[in-house]
């Protein structure tokens, strides 16, 4: 827990970050505490302002000492498990903050014991707190007891129904790809190394990974590992173009989805040093790693939420059921910290080169996105589900020299018309034109309102 109040002052609302001017209500309380030992963790500071710039507000000093106790105890009088938090008091030329601090609790899920939340449970998404549905309890259960949902045994299938010939196709595949040499005797043990089976009670079980690897139609038996495309007319899912479902092995639907993106993603021509090139008008790393997201570190709790792919006129959507696994927040994606909510599947996936590296894949997809001059895709927390959103084509022709400085814009967070009037050798005033016509069109926003205004590209 951070106690130097100038660092506390910058911190953002966050997973593990909450701010209350007052003492909040014992139900608002209790529900925090809660959500964040099942979550990350968290600190909560109390006598400081929940919005920017913070200000230290202070609580009575009488009545923050008092807390400290009785705060302490409607914690462990409202929460089971037990949570025990550290409580401490910060003295800030002469105001009182409170500090409670909450570790990432070894039993999950935490519920309320009493009163009007009785049973419930809670869990931190970004800077809120919400109710944990079922399946969220159900994945909080097994990240206390150190397993994943790809490697519990699958219980309506025995190991004769994993088909050998789709076993074949992806060893042959993972020779190609990556050089790895066929696994040498008993295919039922390699097939125990990667958690694809499981031993019990002497006899072998596949997992719940095996059989999105190795069952022709996982989705006939697990209806949540489905995969649903479509091409919507215009901006709106109001009207579909086309649409597809694939319920096959979870290695194939990628390339599944990689043909109904061709399907729809048009060339363009591009000229380089060697001549004219061909490419999707979306480049295909950036496709290849947000739909590799979606279908490997999405949740399998929930049997009725799939992971969908759509195309839109100027947008497309990958969507996938579960927030960000517990302790990941939106910033940290694409900077190399990675926490496998499925470690069977990404471990499967990687070993025929369709997940590059750990961590690194959406740094990638947003450099490439940048390469093409189009914005960084947008990574969004919708309820218990994760969305990118990545524009694939812009409304309007530009001519070359508004590609020029759009080019030139993608590869900074901000520029202002004094560059760009240097880029383009023309006028300060001319380069304001340009720029307040890339806004109109929609491609820019801008930041300030004076001659020193910078400029960046409209998410």
């Amino acid at each position: 827990m951070e106690t130097d109040i100038n660092k506390i002052q910058v911190l953002a609302e966050s997973t593990t970050v909450e701010f209350k001017e007052q003492i909040p209500s014992k139900e608002k309380l209790i529900s925090l505490i809660c959500a964040f030992a099942n979550t990350a963790g968290g600190d909560l500071y109390i006598g400081i302002s929940d919005s920017i710039p913070r200000e230290v507000i202070g609580i009575d000093a009488e009545t923050a000492i008092e807390s400290e106790e009785k705060i302490a105890a409607l914690i462990i009088d409202n929460i089971y498990p037990n949570v025990i938090p550290l409580i401490q008091l910060l003295n800030v030329n002469g105001k009182y903050v409170l500090c409670i601090h909450v570790e990432a609790g070894f039993q999950r899920p935490y519920k309320i014991k009493k009163g009007k939340y009785k049973k419930q449970s809670y869990i931190r998404i970004g800077s809120s707190t919400r109710i944990a549905d079922y399946a969220t309890q159900e994945r909080l259960k097994l990240i206390s007891s150190g397993l994943s949902w790809d490697r519990l045994p699958c219980q309506q299938i025995g190991v004769d129904e994993l088909d050998n010939n789709l076993i074949d196709e992806y060893l042959e595949l993972r020779q190609s790809r990556r050089g790895i040499p066929m696994p040498i005797g008993n295919k039922m043990e390699w097939l125990s190394k990667m958690r694809f089976v499981l031993k019990m009670h002497g006899d072998y079980a596949p997992s719940m990974g095996g059989v999105l690897f190795f069952h022709t139609a996982p989705g006939e038996i697990l209806p949540q590992v489905q995969l649903e495309m479509a091409r919507f007319k215009g901006i709106t899912s109001e009207v579909f173009l086309d649409k597809s479902s694939d319920n096959g092995p979870i290695w194939q639907q990628y390339t599944k989805a990689f043909d109904f993106f061709k399907k729809h993603i048009p060339f363009k021509g591009v000229r380089s040093a060697d001549g004219r090139l061909d490419s999707f008008e979306y480049p295909e790393l950036a496709f290849r790693e947000f739909m590799i997201n979606a279908l490997c570190h999405r949740s399998f709790e929930d049997s009725t939420a799939t992971v969908k792919f759509a195309i839109f006129d100027d947008i497309i959507e990958f969507t996938n059921p579960g927030s960000l696994p517990e302790g990941l927040e939106v910033s940290d994606i694409g900077t190399g910290i990675s926490i496998l909510r499925n470690p069977v599947i990404a471990k499967g996936l990687n070993e025929i080169g369709l997940i590059e590296g750990w961590g690194t894949g959406i740094h990638l997809a947003q450099q490439k996105l940048r390469e093409h001059q189009l914005p960084e895709a947008k990574i969004i927390l919708k309820g218990l589900f994760t969305q990118v959103s990545s524009k694939w084509k812009w409304t309007h022709d530009l001519s070359s020299t508004e590609r020029k400085i759009i080019k030139f814009i993608s590869g900074h967070d901000y520029v202002t018309s004094g560059q760009i009037a240097t880029l383009c050798q023309f006028s300060d005033r001319t380069a304001r034109k340009y720029l307040s016509s890339l806004i109109q069109k929609g491609y820019l926003k801008k930041i300030g309102t004076t001659k020193k205004s910078e400029y960046t590209l409209q998410q």
